[in-house]
Formats: structure tokens, sequence, C-alpha cells
């Protein structure tokens, strides 16, 4: 079996009468055909589209893969449509006994799950630089310092890019979020753009 998926501008609905096949619309800034394909080859499928498509050529109009996934986690898949509309199922004689409703339902609640969870999960940064990179504030005069080798520490161990501009503006939103003193001089510093060295 093969996972397919045709730009519609190509083809038109027919060309999937002869396939044994699981194939829906999905509306998409290029609408588009996908769907599983019972077929003896890959290259018979391509020879296949080519006889009735002569003019299609390339990635950029279709595309042919051996499934590779569950065969239950593509139908999902392609039940998914939009999270208000069910799929346009345009042709199905391989999976006659698949509830579409079914599966689409189940891949918005999964898809509302993941969401959910990665909201929740998500920290501030700042929160995640204090928290394994923590600043002490002892009015030595080496405060910014410190501030500033804890967001490098941070963005070095995470490989994440690094600007002056970022570590200055993280290390002053950490002075200001430990000291509340500081915070009025950090703002006046950003509302004037000036350099205040702490």
């Amino acid at each position: 079996m093969y996972t397919i998926r045709i730009h519609c501008e190509y083809v038109t609905e027919s060309l999937f009468d002869s396939l044994d096949c699981f194939i829906v619309k999905e509306k998409a800034s290029r609408d588009h055909y996908q769907g599983i394909v019972k077929y003896k080859s890959q290259q018979a499928l391509r020879q296949y589209l080519k006889r009735k498509y002569p003019d299609m050529k390339g990635n950029g109009a279709y595309s042919i893969k051996q499934c590779q996934e569950e065969i239950e986690d593509l139908i999902t898949y392609y039940c998914k449509g939009t999270n208000t509309e069910q799929p346009i199922v345009i042709k199905n004689t391989l999976f006659p006994d698949i509830d579409i409703e079914n599966e689409w339902k189940t891949y918005w609640e999964k898809n509302k799950e993941l969401k959910t969870e990665k909201k929740a999960s998500k920290k501030p940064l700042l929160d995640l630089i204090l928290e394994e990179y923590p600043v002490i504030i002892n009015h030595n005069g080496h405060d910014l310092r410190n501030a500033i080798t804890s967001v490098v520490n941070y963005h070095v161990a995470h490989k994440k890019p690094l600007s002056p501009t970022l570590i200055e503006n993280y290390a002053n939103l950490i002075l200001c979020s430990l000291d509340e003193s500081k915070k009025e001089l950090f703002i006046e510093r950003l509302i004037n753009q000036k350099k205040y060295i702490w």
C-alpha cells in the first residue's frame, strides 16, 4: 500500500475511479487529494498516473510513498478535515467499515489534548533561565554581571541564538524581577534607549 498526495489543479476525481483506494480532498492553500492506494508497485502506480495525466510531472504535482506508519494512524490523520468540518471523502474501497465521523472526532480530541499539554508545560524563558542558573542579588556591583552570565550559560547550554541586545534585556529583566527598585530604572532606560550600567 502507498500514501499518495496529488494537487487538485493537476487531476480530476475520475483519476481514482479504477483504483482500490481511500482518498480524501484536503482544503489548504493548494487543495489536494491524499490517502492510501493499494497497487502492484510504486513504479506501476507512477506509470498509471503518467498514462492518465502525461503533463503532470515531479514532486510539485504529486508524491507517492510506501506506507511506513500504522494504517490506523494514517486513517485518523486523513480523516482530520478541519476542526469544524469532516473530511471530503472522494473514494473509499479499502476501508468501507471505518466510521469517518468517529475518526474525525478522535483526531481533533487528541489534537486538542496535545495543544493543552504543550501550553501547560510551557514556561516563560525568564523562569527557565532562573530555574537552571539562579541569580543572587547582593548589591556589590556584580549583579548585572551575574545576570548576564546566567543568560549566556542558559542559551549556550540549550544551543539557542544569542545577541547582545537579547543578553542585555534578559539580564535587566532578571534584575528587575529579583529587585523591584531596579525596575523603574530599566523601564526608563528602555523608553529612552540609553545605555545604563547598573
